[in-house]
């Protein structure tokens, strides 16, 4: 398991892509979150198998029929472990 903290940019907030991010990650068994950041990107935090990491991406970069994202930074940070945690949208 690892927990990697992405930014997305592009057209992605106000058209449901948190929404869109939950229900793929929830789809996957994917724990952690994402929000709307104030510069208007999306910033998701989560924690799967690095295979599943990759389809969860794959997924929420071109899944979304209204949201277009341009470009995702992606970082490592360091693992929860916590098998009770889910996958929110946070504010």
């Amino acid at each position: 398991m690892i927990r990697r903290r992405y930014v997305f940019y592009g057209r992605v907030q106000g058209v449901g892509f948190r929404a869109f991010c939950l229900d793929a990650a929830m789809a996957l068994c994917v724990r952690g979150w994402v929000r709307n950041l104030p510069d208007g990107s999306v910033e998701m935090e989560a924690e799967a198998a690095p295979p599943v990491l990759e389809d969860l991406l794959r997924r929420v970069r071109t899944g979304h029929p209204w949201a277009r994202v341009e470009h995702v930074q992606a970082i490592d940070v360091a693992s929860k472990r916590d098998d009770s945690e889910g996958f929110d949208v946070t504010f």
